[in-house]
């Protein structure tokens, strides 16, 4: 339910550099009321779980619903992109997975359906190590396929 946020990320890409100016000059009062923002519509879109949700037949309930965890997601990644612009982690794991962030992402989603009957047949413990080691064997594989294939251009 986050797909329609990929036009707020392209628009906050189309003007990253207008936005890293304010962030500088107004770095607390952003930070502060990105955390205030995710603080109250997360309250707001718990409590519309409760009380409306998705999984009921009403149509209005799943969009009243979504339209309150959407500001919430907005709210968590201002957060969260303002607070990393501040503190840094540094480590080789961490090193590691950004190198194929983009094929994990991608390929996640995969190895999470395939091993969802190790889930159930073997345990929870069985079915995240079948997905992470499924998900990053193959994340390997695709970014050396396509730095293999961006070198022949």
């Amino acid at each position: 339910n986050i797909t329609p946020l990929f036009a707020v990320g392209m628009l906050a890409s189309m003007t990253k550099d207008r936005l890293n100016e304010l962030a500088k000059k107004h770095y607390r009062v952003m930070l502060t009321g990105s955390l205030a923002g995710l603080v109250i519509f997360k309250v707001i879109s718990d409590r519309m779980l409760q009380t409306h949700g998705y999984w009921t037949p009403r149509i209005g309930d799943k969009v009243i619903t979504y339209l309150f965890q959407m500001p919430s997601v907005i709210f968590f990644v201002a957060f969260v992109v303002l607070l990393l612009k501040k503190v840094r982690f540094k480590n080789p794991l961490l090193d590691f997975f950004g190198k194929f962030s983009l094929e994990i992402i991608l390929v996640s989603g995969v190895f999470l359906n395939l091993f969802y009957e190790a889930a159930i047949s073997y345990g929870l413990v069985c079915y995240m190590c079948l997905s992470f080691v499924g998900t990053i064997l193959t994340a390997v594989i695709l970014y050396k396929l396509k730095r293999f294939i961006l070198e022949i251009r």
